[in-house]
């Protein structure tokens, strides 16, 4: 090879590489990156090494047909969380929005709260103002209340899970499943020895996600974010 291909070659790799670079730096790769990420996923996840000992106790639209309305009456929902209660689980996440009365049996429904400390309500942050929806009243404000609230990408896909919210300039709130998750495990929040600005959870400690990290591109990581993996929660 004469010294003018070599540098005709070179010159060309270097243009590609900034090329590529630049289209990266303006996150005109990430969409295509994302996609190769969910492949990875599809096809390096490992399934679950055993069967979940999650049960999700689902309303259909044959129990609303059944009661002939919705939402259900706060005597329904306290009678079907007493059943589940006295099944004997670790916790009880009720992802159900129930920020209004609805009678009969609010104060039935108030009552199991106060008396079963591991049923954990949800609350919704939203995305303006005026969009929140508040807990239960009777948790609202307590540590059995967390948000269900996700962060799609662009294409609405739901890559990242979101661990803990700033609800004001004062409080940070955890997420719904990270306090069920915290208390069927019965486990606390701790800081990583060698790093304490990361979360560990037990004997695993799980990194915050960066605005640059995996195919993001000035990603706005605000919260406690981390890349969700489809693969473990398949359903055997």
């Amino acid at each position: 090879m004469g010294r003018a291909q070599f540098l005709t070659g070179l010159l060309a790799a270097v243009v590609v590489c900034g090329a590529v670079l630049g289209m990266r730096e303006l996150a005109w790769l990430q969409p295509l990156e994302l996609v190769v990420y969910d492949q990875y996923q599809r096809l390096a996840s490992p399934e679950p090494a055993s069967p979940s000992q999650v049960v999700v106790v689902e309303i259909g639209e044959r129990d609303i047909r059944e009661q002939g309305h919705w939402p259900l009456s706060s005597t329904v929902l306290a009678a079907a969380l007493r059943v589940i209660a006295e099944a004997g689980p670790r916790a009880i996440g009720l992802d159900i929005y129930r920020d209004l009365p609805v009678e009969p049996g609010e104060a039935q429904l108030a009552r199991i709260f106060a008396e079963e400390p591991r049923i954990i309500a949800v609350r919704k942050f939203g995305d303006f103002e005026g969009d929140a929806i508040l807990g239960p009243p009777a948790l609202e404000g307590s540590d059995p209340v967390g948000f269900n609230d996700v962060v799609p990408d662009p294409d609405t896909t739901v890559r990242r899970g979101l661990l803990f919210q700033n609800a004001d300039d004062s409080e940070v709130d955890f997420a719904f499943a990270l306090r069920v998750a915290l208390l069927a495990l019965g486990i606390q929040p701790a800081p990583d020895p060698e790093r304490p600005e990361w979360l560990r959870l037990g004997q695993t400690t799980l990194p915050p996600l960066e605005s640059t990290d995996g195919g993001y591109v000035d990603l706005d990581a605000a919260g406690y974010q981390f890349l969700l993996d489809f693969g473990a929660g398949r359903a055997g």
